[in-house]
């Protein structure tokens, strides 16, 4: 008799499972992680038995489920602090202003005031070039007695 499907995807659960208890990486690469030197009863850890990752392999599968890929992506319709977070981690932060060119920078400005996932319509600038951009520095000023 010819085993069923399910009997074959249980086989084969317990194969991988059997394959993880000997000492291989769960992630899926094969290779043969180290044993556990110290129990700790916390993480599940018992010493004398196989790691089930390698360090860093616990993660592979999760990138899978970055950015256009999860469920969760709002592309363009994202709020502002949110698109801001987005573009800080894609645009590296420069030593200077790149608009004086002499201060540290400290905030990230939209260039075009369209609120567009580009990361090209963002610019690393000092505050004070941010205020002057956004005409912020007359509001700052107006309530200021002449010195």
């Amino acid at each position: 008799m010819e085993p069923t499907w399910n009997t074959r995807c249980q086989e084969s659960i317990r194969k991988e499972k059997a394959e993880a208890e000997i000492g291989y990486c769960q992630c899926g690469c094969g290779m043969q992680t180290n044993l556990i030197r110290t129990s700790s009863p916390k993480r599940g850890l018992v010493k004398g038995k196989p790691h089930k990752f390698i360090i860093g392999h616990h993660r592979r599968g999760k990138l899978q489920n970055v950015s256009e890929n999860n469920g969760m992506w709002k592309g363009d319709q994202v709020g502002l602090c949110a698109l801001h977070d987005w573009v800080r981690r894609r645009k590296p932060k420069p030593k200077l202003c790149e608009n004086c060119k002499k201060n540290e920078p400290s905030d990230l400005s939209n260039i075009s005031g369209k609120y567009k996932r580009d990361v090209s319509d963002y610019e690393w600038i000092c505050r004070a070039c941010h205020m002057k951009k956004d005409d912020r520095i007359k509001n700052l000023l107006v309530g200021r007695s002449p010195a």
